[in-house]
Formats: C-alpha cells, sequence, structure tokens
C-alpha cells in the first residue's frame, strides 16, 4: 500500500512539474526535458528519503522504481502519440462540432492535407534525430532504428502486429 501510494505521489509531482514548467515556457525539445524532469523529481525523492527516513525495505524500492517509470514511459509514448493533431482526433472533433447536421465528408477530406499532417510529423521526426533528410529523400537515423526495435517490441509483447515486423 505504502509502495502505491509513494508511486501515486511522485507521478502527481512529475505531471505537476511538467504542467507549472510547460506554462511558463515550452522546452524546444519536450522529451528530453520530460525526462530529465521526471528522473530528477525520482532523485529529489530518494535524497529527501534520506532525511525523512521513510521505513521502506529493498523489495519495496525496486517495486517503485519499476512502477514509477513504467508509467513514466506510457506516459511519454502516449505523449509522443498525441503530440501531433492526429487525423483521427481531427474528423472526432469535427464531427462532435456539427452537433446534428452532420458534416460532408468532402469537407473533412479538404482539411486533411500534407501541409496539416505530414509535413509537420517529418520535422518532427528529422528535428528528434529520428530520420535524416539528405537529397529529399529520409532515411532511419541510429536513434530512429533503435526506437524502431523498442516499439516492435512492445507491439510484439502486447500480441499485435506491425507495419514493420
Amino acid at each position: 500500500m505504502l509502495t502505491t501510494v509513494i508511486v501515486i505521489i511522485l507521478l502527481l509531482s512529475s505531471f505537476l512539474s511538467k504542467v507549472l514548467i510547460w506554462r511558463l515556457k515550452k522546452p524546444d525539445n519536450d522529451y528530453k526535458f520530460a525526462l530529465v524532469l521526471f528522473n530528477s523529481v525520482f532523485i529529489i525523492f530518494l535524497i529527501l528519503n534520506l532525511f525523512i527516513k521513510i521505513n521502506i525495505h529493498y523489495p519495496d524500492w525496486i517495486h517503485i522504481f519499476l512502477l514509477y517509470y513504467l508509467c513514466i514511459f506510457a506516459y511519454l509514448i502516449a505523449y509522443t502519440s498525441i503530440e501531433g493533431e492526429s487525423p483521427s482526433i481531427i474528423i472526432a472533433a469535427e464531427v462532435f462540432n456539427s452537433k446534428k447536421k452532420g458534416i460532408d465528408i468532402l469537407e473533412i477530406e479538404n482539411q486533411i492535407t500534407n501541409e496539416t499532417f505530414i509535413y509537420p510529423r517529418i520535422e518532427s521526426l528529422i528535428q528528434n534525430n529520428l530520420v535524416s533528410e539528405n537529397n529529399n529523400k529520409l532515411r532511419v537515423s541510429k536513434k530512429g532504428n533503435y526506437t524502431i526495435k523498442i516499439m516492435k517490441l512492445i507491439k510484439l509483447y502486447l500480441g499485435g502486429e506491425t507495419k514493420t515486423s
């Protein structure tokens, strides 16, 4: 029970810190800053524990560490998937906003353009060093290759096929 409470407090502290900092100034690289922030919250907790001396046994430390970082990585994966404007979310929002009158499919098709969805995603991939552009061709980087392998492993673990399988 104590383990769960500690992880919840750590997660709340992390997310609140992230929201406050993002409200003041959004960092250039969201992912690196989020990872540094989430690690900092955990390290601060470890340092505070030296002074407060909460009686936590060694197996509980492992549970706290694993649960906290699993939640953080799940959050980061979810954050990256909704970071850009998703066509599905745009369509659902437009249908919702149209209320009972509905929305013409052609109108939705006109909103989903390369400029709106494809080019910003390519720029994001280049900025995050997942792909590189050379002579108007995209190539996967070492970091991108590693990321795809991790995503394939997660997808395999969850029992699904991937486009890169």
